[in-house]
């Protein structure tokens, strides 16, 4: 309790001595009474050098969020934050999303705003959709984990109707069935500023996936697509493979499609599509239900695209057939870069011949995860130090890596997340 009252006393006082020495005010998990919370706002109405705000889990109430929105929107003193993060803070819910939509009517600075569980709710989300619709700075929003319905997507397709300036939008873990998804494919086909969008962690099955790739298909902006853990199985894996098929205009680099149940049939759409695609870097596909047809398949395309960088495989059911497959490939292969194919069943023979083929030839794979199989422990040391002394990977994921080479499960924990960022690409 000392060092959090120290921390924030410290802060107050350089925010008010406007030093050149602060331009982030970072009180993460720092209990903030209203009193204080004024202060604050006092504080950043004078300041010129404070450029990010980040008040994450502060217990932030309706009161207290109208001083710092007040600070925000001031006419008489013009803020200069450009990124304000406000996540986990329950309490002030749907009523404070009014002021801060008065933030996004009024702030001509302010570029990121990140409010996760925040429990805005739809209405919520409409108070901030009204001020986006009058915005023209903002470039990146996440309201991920707030309830938001098909009701809150709707009022999110307005906003893509009508706002210009918009790059990134986060919706995950959410509750936005194929309905939502619809209504923001109707908002995106007049979009020509949003760069990527996060969908994971909602509902909007095969029929939301056909809603969103009909629409992208006509879209040369969206570059960047999460739809992680959103129950697509292989039909919404079909309908996501004729968005990959060349013949549209659609410029997707990057899309996750993992925890979505997707099996054999699934995969083999996505790697039919990706032989003639030449614009999609990563594809990924973790937490699947994918086994060696359609892995094969997944092999037999790379041999063929000289596009994707990342493929993200970890925890499906790829064995020793896909895995050697997948080496073999990667002879003829000069683009690939990142292979995860942690928690796989395949065993000391798969291992072998993709350590065989990295060792020996001049591959452009730079990082790999191979955590959590059936290789036997001595096999798998083995494979490691031989991958460290021959090969050209820079990363290893293994608990046999040296720390040079081992992320540590870092790799594992980043490209398994379910987040809509794009340095977070889901699963």
């Amino acid at each position: 309790m000392g060092q959090t009252a120290a921390k924030f006393s410290q802060t107050l006082k350089l925010l008010r001595e406007d030093s050149e020495e602060l331009t982030i005010v970072e009180l993460e998990g720092v209990y903030l009474s209203e009193k204080e919370l004024r202060k604050l706002g006092d504080a950043l109405r004078t300041n010129r050098h404070v450029r990010h705000l980040i008040l994450t889990g502060c217990q932030v109430n309706r009161l207290g969020l109208q001083y710092i929105s007040d600070a925000l929107c001031s006419v008489v003193h013009i803020s200069n934050v450009t990124k304000v993060n406000l996540s986990n803070n329950r309490d002030f819910g749907q009523e404070g999303a009014g002021y801060l939509g008065n933030v996004l009517e009024n702030n001509k600075v302010l570029q990121i705003l990140i409010i996760n569980n925040c429990g805005l709710g739809d209405s919520g989300v409409q108070h901030i959709a009204k001020g986006l619709c009058h915005n023209h700075t903002l470039l990146t929003l996440e309201i991920g984990s707030n309830q938001v319905t098909d009701v809150g997507a709707g009022y999110m397709s307005e906003v893509f109707k009508m706002n210009k300036k918009l790059e990134g939008l986060s919706l995950w873990q959410n509750e936005i069935t194929a309905e939502g998804a619809h209504f923001l494919g109707e908002g995106l086909q007049l979009n020509r500023s949003l760069r990527w969008l996060g969908l994971g962690q909602n509902t909007i099955g095969p029929d939301g996936a056909w809603e969103l790739a009909v629409t992208l298909q006509n879209n040369a902006t969206i570059l960047w697509l999460g739809l992680g853990a959103n129950e697509l199985g292989d039909k919404g894996a079909e309908h996501i493979s004729n968005l990959l098929a060349a013949g549209n205009i659609s410029r997707l680099k990057s899309i996750g499609l993992g925890g979505n149940e997707i099996h054999d049939d699934g995969a083999m759409y996505l790697a039919r599509a990706l032989k003639s695609n030449m614009r999609l870097e990563s594809l990924g596909l973790g937490g699947n239900l994918i086994a060696d047809k359609g892995g094969l398949e997944l092999a037999e395309m790379l041999k063929r695209n000289m596009c994707l960088k990342k493929l993200l495989l970890s925890s499906n059911l790829l064995g020793d057939t896909t895995v050697s497959a997948i080496a073999e490939s990667l002879t003829v292969n000069r683009c690939l870069e990142m292979l995860l194919i942690a928690e796989n069943p395949f065993s000391d023979e798969g291992g072998t011949n993709l350590s065989s083929v990295l060792c020996q030839s001049e591959t452009s794979l730079r990082i790999m995860d191979i955590q959590g199989t059936r290789m036997s422990p001595d096999v798998e040391r083995k494979i490691i130090l031989d991958l460290e002394s021959q090969s050209n990977l820079e990363r290893i994921g293994s608990k046999f890596a040296s720390k040079h080479t081992s992320s540590n499960g870092a790799i594992r924990k980043r490209h398994h997340s379910n987040k809509a960022r794009p340095s977070e690409l889901s699963l």
